[in-house]
């Protein structure tokens, strides 16, 4: 599920069926799969890439995108975030696996 360096506290946690919301409907929206770069520590992580199923590379410091892309990074980054998305759930959970191992590591 997630690969774990050690020494910085980092993964890369892959994601299935994320939920774009558009004008405020679930059921409307755009379904995403792929794989979050995340970074941090004990208390939080950031996403500081991501990998759409495609091959497509998206994030935060790209000077290259389009404002699609980058808004559709910040979009992506928010439901990951959000632990009220089965997706945000789903990160929190492996970004606390990632600390607890880290732990148990250190």
């Amino acid at each position: 599920m997630s690969q774990v360096n050690m020494t910085s506290l980092n993964a890369v946690v892959e994601f299935d069926e994320l939920n774009i919301v558009i004008h405020g409907r679930m059921d409307s929206g755009i379904l995403i799969s792929g794989r979050a770069e995340l970074e941090g520590d004990a208390d939080d992580f950031h996403v500081t890439t991501v990998f759409l199923e495609d091959g497509s590379c998206l994030s935060a410091d790209a000077a290259d995108e389009t404002p699609f892309e980058a808004e559709l990074f910040k979009r992506i980054v928010c439901v990951l975030h959000n632990e009220k998305t089965v997706v945000g759930r789903h990160m929190a959970v492996e970004w606390a696996d990632v600390v607890d191992n880290h732990r148990q590591v250190a």
